[in-house]
Parts: structure tokens; sequence; C-alpha cells
């Protein structure tokens, strides 16, 4: 047990310094920020001009948004590292591997939240709003569940292709395809929650959330082998 504990405070250290050096410097944050905002615009002229674009097409727009925001977030995330020579600095602290793996992912899982609590107020209101207070809350917490698996995934697919020639070009080779189970989940789970369909909403949540504790599961296993000096 003493060394479960260890690896989560050693995991938060790290998320916590990664969020803070973000905090000063916003490279990662912001410029997924714009893509967010420049998708959103461009989406909006290009779906529907000055109409009323319907809400399933909204939903699925507003879901390829956050997958690239997502993908060029963690891919950023750690080219940023690679460049300044950090992630190498952090190999030489005394720390589990799998640490580092449970930090970075905590860190992108809080820098996508706070994409999303902005991404998707605005994709609400470039696109299509929600039918209620309710819908509009679900759909968050649908969100938040995916970004999860984002972050996951965005790092384990950092860390195998950091060493790798082309690795913003592997990077996303290796995010999209193991990211589109947990989008079809996502939209589904969406069009249920904007009563656009029939769904059983908790077997959605929990096939997501299963998403999301198999990838931290192999992210936390496979580090060690991956990440070498």
């Amino acid at each position: 047990m003493s060394e479960v504990i260890r690896i989560v405070v050693r995991a938060w250290n790290i998320a916590m310094w990664d969020l803070a050096c973000e905090i000063r410097r916003p490279a990662s944050v912001t410029s997924v920020l714009l893509f967010g905002i420049g998708a959103l615009v461009a989406l909006r002229i290009a779906v529907a001009g000055g109409a009323r674009i319907d809400a399933a097409v909204a939903a699925g727009g507003l879901w390829v948004v956050l997958l690239l925001g997502a993908m060029l977030g963690s891919s950023r995330a750690m080219a940023i590292e690679r460049e300044e020579g950090t992630f190498d600095q952090l190999l030489l602290a005394p720390v589990d591997r799998s640490s580092i793996f449970l930090g970075k992912t905590l860190a992108a899982t809080c820098q996508g939240l706070l994409i999303v609590l902005v991404v998707v107020p605005l994709g609400w209101i470039m696109l299509a709003s929600p039918p209620s207070a309710a819908a509009a809350l679900s759909v968050v917490g649908i969100a938040a569940a995916a970004t999860l698996g984002f972050a996951a995934v965005g790092v384990f697919g950092g860390l195998v292709s950091m060493h790798a020639r082309g690795r913003e070009l592997l990077h996303a080779a290796i995010f999209v395809p193991l990211t589109i189970p947990a989008v079809i989940i996502a939209v589904t789970a969406t069009l249920g929650a904007l009563g656009l369909q029939s769904v059983h909403m908790q077997e959605l949540i929990g096939y997501l959330l299963c998403y999301d504790g198999i990838f931290l599961a192999v992210g936390f296993a496979a580090t060690p082998l991956l990440v070498v000096e």
C-alpha cells in the first residue's frame, strides 16, 4: 500500500508542476483554444452559413472539434517537453516511470477539462443549443469522461512517438484509431442526452469509463518499457 501511495503522490507532484508551467506560459491550452474557436467558426460557415444547424450535425461537429483539439493539445505538450529537455530531466529524478504517465495524464486531463468548459458552450452558441439545462450538464459530463480517455491515449501516444522521426505524424496515427471507440460512445451518448436518439445512458457512460480505465492501465503498465534514458 505504501508503494501505491508513493506513486500517487509523485504523480500528483508531476501533474502540479506541469500545470504550474502551463499557467506561467499557456502554450498548449492557448493553441488548442484558438484551434477550437477557429474550427467552430469554420464549421458554422461551412455547414449552415446563416441557417440553423441540425442538432445531430452540431453534436457530431462538436465532437470532431474536441477530438482534434485533444490530439493537438497532447502532441503540442509532448513536443514542448522534448524541445526544452524537461522530460529528459524528469527521467533523471528518482521517480517510478509509471508515476510519470499518471502525472502527465492528470495534467492533460485538467487542461482538457478547461478546454471543454470553453469550447462546448461556444459550440452551443455557434452551432445549436441543448434543449434543457439537464441536457447541457449531461453533455458536459460525457465530455469530461471522454477527456480522461483522450488524455491517457494522448500521453501514451506521446511516449511511444517521442524518440521517433516524424513524431507528430506517428502520434496522430496512434491517437486517432485508439480514440475512435470513445468517440462513437460519446457521440451516441450525446445524442441520447439531447433527446435525439433512444439510448441506455448508464450503459454508455459505463462503457466510456471502462475505456478510460483500460488505457490508464495500459499506459501505467507500458510506460516503464517505453520510457528509457
